[in-house]
């Protein structure tokens, strides 16, 4: 489907799958973080999987506000569990009807809270071949986890796709604020990150 400029494109696709994506029976699993911050796991086991097929787990990053009701990672979820694996969806802190435990919300630069999410796949499901989904923020989060000293020793991800990501934070930075529509977009997201610690 094709809609006149880029964040028209967004909101369309956006309300149309909102209508057409069913939702998806996830099983949650609320995980308690070293520091006492919670954080949600949304599980969706394969509907069918082959004998002879392999065990593999995608653990998806929603983006900036983004948890696993959103119409994109319900789609992504469903097609995942269709194919035969297993998925994860990885609320953050404060998001999903999750409570902030802690002063501490979540950020694409740090990637402790995604350390421990991914050893505790590895613990739960010790054979499982992992894979990654991040899309936007849960991309860069993704990406800074992928480049770090953790997955070099640990070997964690065996494969991971980055959606949408911004490439150059500074100059997405800047120009989020500046024309017409991106300062609607900007303000939204501020006010959803701002009711995210008001709660």
């Amino acid at each position: 489907m094709w809609c006149f400029e880029a964040r028209f494109q967004s909101v369309l696709a956006s309300l149309i799958r909102s209508f057409v994506v069913p939702p998806a029976p996830y099983t949650r699993e609320i995980f308690t973080l070293k520091d006492g911050g919670e954080v949600a796991l949304d599980w969706l086991e394969p509907i069918k999987r082959s004998v002879d097929m392999y065990d593999a787990t995608i653990l998806f990053l929603p983006g900036l506000t983004g948890d696993s009701k959103c119409e994109y990672v319900r789609a992504t979820s469903l097609a995942v569990q269709k194919s035969g694996f297993r998925i994860v969806v990885f609320n953050y802190r404060g998001i999903g009807g999750i409570e902030l435990k802690t002063p501490r919300t979540y950020s694409a630069n740090n990637i402790d809270d995604l350390t421990e999410i991914v050893g505790h796949i590895k613990s739960k499901y010790p054979d499982t071949i992992l894979g990654g989904i991040g899309v936007s923020m849960g991309g860069l989060l993704l990406g800074s986890f992928l480049s770090s000293n953790v997955q070099y020793v640990h070997k964690y991800f065996s494969a991971a796709m980055l959606i949408s990501v911004p490439w150059n934070l500074i100059a997405t930075t800047q120009n989020i604020e500046k024309p017409f529509l991106n300062r609607f977009l900007c303000s939204y997201l501020a006010k959803c990150l701002c009711n995210l610690v008001e709660k």
